[in-house]
């Protein structure tokens, strides 16, 4: 009898612990799931223009020349007239410990004297300056250097006070260096190997701009 008593009181133990244990798996697997979903709507909320930006860069036909005329506030061929040195987003240019939740970033700025602005109307007159976000603290050198002839796409990216601390003036190339072309004979290229992203015409983006009015 003792050994039954024993025997029903081992299986008892055994059969609680088995139902806390699956009891504690599926809440373990539940928080986190929870928990991600929570962070991810607060990121959409606090960041949204970043969202925009990064689901932007990472569709496959973001470098078509045909979605970057379309999504580009301004299109400009022109000539570099002047490079700044590379900062930080800091209020004074110098590498920064910034507040939370401010993240730290270089860019450089250049300055395009336009001969046609394909797109858009710039706000001032005279050279229209685009910023890449990268570079060598007050390095000024890049993708372009001064006297080179360029074609730019490029958009209006706003700031958001309460993450980007210090903004540049000026636009965004649109998918970075891929949003610079260069003369070669009668066409532009920006170096990369598929010719429906790295190669392009100043007839075929008047050809698109036209084609959204």
């Amino acid at each position: 009898m003792r050994k039954l008593i024993a025997l029903g009181l081992t299986l008892g133990i055994l059969l609680v612990a088995g139902t806390l244990w699956v009891t504690a798996g599926r809440d373990s697997q539940a928080t986190p799931q929870q928990a991600d979903t929570n962070v991810a709507a607060t990121n959409e909320e606090e960041f949204p223009r970043l969202t925009q930006q990064t689901e932007f860069l990472y569709d496959k036909d973001a470098g078509n020349v045909s979605t970057q005329t379309a999504h580009s506030d301004i299109v400009v061929v022109g000539k570099v007239v002047k490079i700044d040195p590379a900062r930080w987003n800091s209020p004074d240019g110098k590498y920064w410990i910034p507040p939370d939740p401010v993240v730290p970033w270089l860019f450089r700025t250049f300055w395009v004297e336009p001969t046609e602005v394909l797109k858009g109307s710039p706000t001032d007159s005279g050279p229209i300056p685009f910023f890449l976000v990268d570079g060598v603290e007050g390095v000024a050198d890049g993708p372009v250097d001064v006297g080179e002839t360029v074609l730019v796409f490029g958009y209006e990216s706003e700031q958001n006070t309460a993450t980007d601390g210090y903004w540049p003036i000026g636009y965004k190339p649109n998918v970075g260096e891929y949003s610079i072309y260069k003369p070669d004979g009668d066409r532009f290229i920006n170096g990369d190997r598929d010719p429906l992203v790295g190669i392009t015409t100043l007839d075929q983006v008047r050809q698109l701009v036209a084609s959204e009015k």
